[in-house]
């Protein structure tokens, strides 16, 4: 009798933490606020995206993205804790993107800073385009620390 319920307590325990491992969790909201440029507005969305509207498009109530210069890309970070394999969720945007020589700057909660080409991220290449003039730093999976405020821009340093 021992030996049945330890069984059955061992099967629930290991379908408990795989259910919970293979569970993402939900990202926590940002709080971007929304720069103009070019008459396409750029914000943080609080589901961890990059979002380009195009402010005619969406007083028209155009489907988005529409042909326009609108495009929205997904910032993510990998999970931590058990899971089912590699998996990422996504990543908290508190800061406003910042528009630098038509190239969108944006800081991440997650550490990253990273510099979006919307020619790129309008095509949907792989990021980051380096040839499009797109980075990430840092590049590897260290980080800085949560990044809460807009990047600044001086020149050619951020």
């Amino acid at each position: 009798m021992k030996v049945r319920v330890l069984a059955y307590l061992g099967i629930f325990c290991f379908f408990a933490l795989s259910a919970t491992g293979c569970v993402s969790s939900a990202a926590q909201q940002g709080y971007s606020g929304v720069v103009p440029h070019d008459g396409i507005l750029y914000l943080g969305s609080m589901d961890g995206k990059i979002v380009a509207a195009n402010a005619s498009d969406r007083s028209q109530a155009l489907p988005f993205p529409s042909a326009n210069g609108e495009w929205s890309f997904a910032i993510t970070v990998p999970s931590e804790g058990l899971s089912c394999g590699s998996s990422s969720k996504p990543d908290t945007i508190y800061a406003t993107p910042v528009v630098v020589n038509g190239s969108v700057c944006i800081g991440t909660y997650g550490g990253k800073v990273l510099m979006l080409s919307p020619t790129a991220r309008n095509q949907d290449l792989p990021f980051p385009h380096l040839r499009s003039g797109e980075w990430i730093y840092p590049r590897t999976e260290d980080v800085i620390g949560p990044i809460v405020g807009s990047p600044v821009v001086v020149k050619d340093t951020v």
